[in-house]
């Protein structure tokens, strides 16, 4: 059984349950009781419903509500999905798992999850698939170019946005349907430059940039994720060839939702691989430490210049 908490001290049941079927659930699914201090409902039923689709549901219907679950409702709304990291290395290490959108050529793939591991450390990161969209700005720090979000807001896949000036600010909101089930649309009729992004899972993956007023972004969201080794390297940087090691596919084959990647030294090599499979990558080490003063120098070749979307 699986219990939700409306809270709110003017929401109605019949707005209750509107949520819940424009998060495309099924209310008669669920049971409604008032809250004893008559501040909302409390839902209960078989089926999960995951928090952000909800959440997203009760904007759209313009209805002002607090939803939550215990933790372990929470949970099973969504798959989780890990990749760990066994840094059995003498150096410290930021693992990273980005993303690209084949479906999508253009676009600039970003450090989405990431974790620094020190040697003989452990760490790793985890996600569900619960997708954004966001309006960015582009900024270039000590040879490094990185992507921040000033907006982001909790999507559909199939659903349309746009990009208006509004109170001085770019702003995004919805538009309709995307032409496909699996693509998001993002219009930018704010009268300036934008950069606009998708992502999951609270962080950014993918920046369209520059996009022209009059124009759109198109995202055919069918991902595909990496995983690589790097130094010093900053939440939002683009991916442009900067890894120390890897890049190594990520793929949850047979149902699994973990997987296990390690780095160690084997004789005068460095290997970088996944745990139980043959997916690995090797180098010799002289030419891992050639790479690190590479990719540490002040003036490292940058990505070409992006244009900060200003207002």
């Amino acid at each position: 059984m699986h219990v939700y908490d409306f809270v709110s001290t003017k929401i109605t049941e019949p707005q209750v349950r509107s949520i819940i079927s424009k998060a495309r659930y099924d209310p008669g699914d669920y049971t409604y009781e008032a809250r004893v201090d008559g501040d909302g409902y409390v839902v209960r039923g078989d089926e999960p419903m995951a928090i952000s689709r909800l959440e997203h549901a009760a904007r759209q219907l313009h209805i002002t509500v607090e939803i939550s679950s215990p933790p372990a409702t929470a949970d099973l709304a969504a798959t989780v999905y890990h990749c760990d990291f066994e840094n059995a290395t003498k150096d410290t290490w930021t693992f990273c798992v980005y993303q690209e959108f084949p479906g999508s050529p253009g676009l600039d793939s970003v450090s989405w999850k990431q974790t620094t591991v020190p040697q003989s450390g452990e760490s790793g990161v985890e996600w569900v698939i619960d997708y954004l969209v966001g309006i960015v700005n582009y900024k270039q720090s000590g040879g490094k170019g990185v992507y921040k979000a000033s907006q982001k807001l909790g999507t559909q896949l199939g659903q349309k946005w746009d990009t208006r000036m509004e109170s001085g600010a770019q702003q995004l909101f919805e538009a309709g349907s995307a032409p496909q089930k699996n693509q998001l649309l993002i219009d930018n009729s704010s009268g300036l430059l934008a950069n606009l992004a998708v992502g999951m899972d609270g962080d950014i993956a993918v920046v369209r940039s520059n996009v022209y007023s009059g124009n759109a972004a198109q995202f055919t969201v069918e991902p595909i994720y990496w995983v690589a080794l790097y130094k010093d390297l900053v939440k939002g940087e683009v991916i442009s060839g900067n890894q120390i090691h890897g890049p190594l596919p990520v793929k949850f084959a047979g149902g699994a939702t973990s997987l296990v990647f390690r780095a160690y030294i084997d004789g005068q090599t460095f290997v970088f691989e996944q745990e139980g499979t043959s997916n690995r990558s090797t180098a010799p080490l002289t030419e891992m430490q050639a790479r690190i003063a590479a990719v540490s120098r002040p003036d490292r070749a940058l990505r070409s210049p992006r244009l900060a979307a200003t207002s």
